[in-house]
């Protein structure tokens, strides 16, 4: 979890993608009818007069293209926003995890210890005879979709007093 939360990208590069393929895809969208469909890199003047190169991929129509652009630009915008909320998550993760860990190591009593055990007092089984099975501490339960699988359940079992749901 430390990995990923020091692996997490910078908001502010990724507003800045978001910007720059923003300004692509308007910019194809803008001169769409001069660009070449054969064209697999294309030069186009921005709204500042400043020289911008794209790479258009062949692969799929320009209209999907740009498409592709936009949304990209959305989910990182998006991502941008909202990687406050990731990075407050992991380190609430990490410090549980410590904690749990500080807990552990000081833990006398073998009681203690048995907190952090996984419960198995429930367990489900499902047969191919269209009912369920479910064992609830010492108790078996069965479950049918209807009266003909719950009866044919009790009878399977040796008992005869079943109810359905």
């Amino acid at each position: 979890m430390k990995e990923k939360l020091d692996n997490l990208e910078n908001p502010k590069n990724l507003q800045l993608e978001a910007k720059e393929l923003q300004t692509q895809a308007s910019l194809l969208l803008t001169y769409q009818h001069l660009i070449n469909k054969h064209e697999s890199c294309v030069i186009l003047k921005d709204f500042e007069d400043k020289e911008c190169a794209i790479e258009i991929d062949k692969s799929m129509p320009l209209n999907a293209f740009i498409n592709k652009k936009f949304t990209l630009s959305k989910k990182k915008k998006q991502k941008s926003q909202f990687l406050y909320l990731e990075e407050e998550n992991l380190k609430e993760k990490i410090a549980f995890k410590e904690n749990q860990i500080h807990y552990i190591k000081g833990a006398t009593e073998e009681s203690v210890l048995e907190m952090f055990m996984p419960v198995k007092n429930s367990k489900i089984k499902r047969p191919m005879s269209g009912y369920e099975v479910l064992y609830y501490k010492d108790f078996k339960i069965g479950l049918g979709k209807n009266q003909k699988k719950i009866s044919s359940f009790c009878k399977t079992q040796g008992r005869m007093i079943c109810g359905c749901m």
